[in-house]
Parts: structure tokens; sequence; C-alpha cells
């Protein structure tokens, strides 16, 4: 079985770092609605 299992981390990190980008962009939209009421 060769290559199974064989992702590569960078993918792993790329993808962990857009659900943060992600995540970081809802609570800024958030806090935004919260503070100048929209």
């Amino acid at each position: 079985m060769r290559g199974a299992g064989a992702w590569p981390a960078e993918s792993l990190a790329h993808r962990l770092a857009a659900t943060l980008r992600l995540r970081m962009t809802w609570q800024a939209s958030a806090l935004y609605a919260v503070a100048f009421g929209g």
C-alpha cells in the first residue's frame, strides 16, 4: 500500500489556516454588526 495515507501535511495546514481565517471573518462581521448596528 504505497502512498496510502500519504496526505501532505501542508494541505492539512492550509485547510486549518483557511478554517481559522473563515472563523475570524465571521467573528469580525458579528463584532461589526454589534458595534455599528448593521
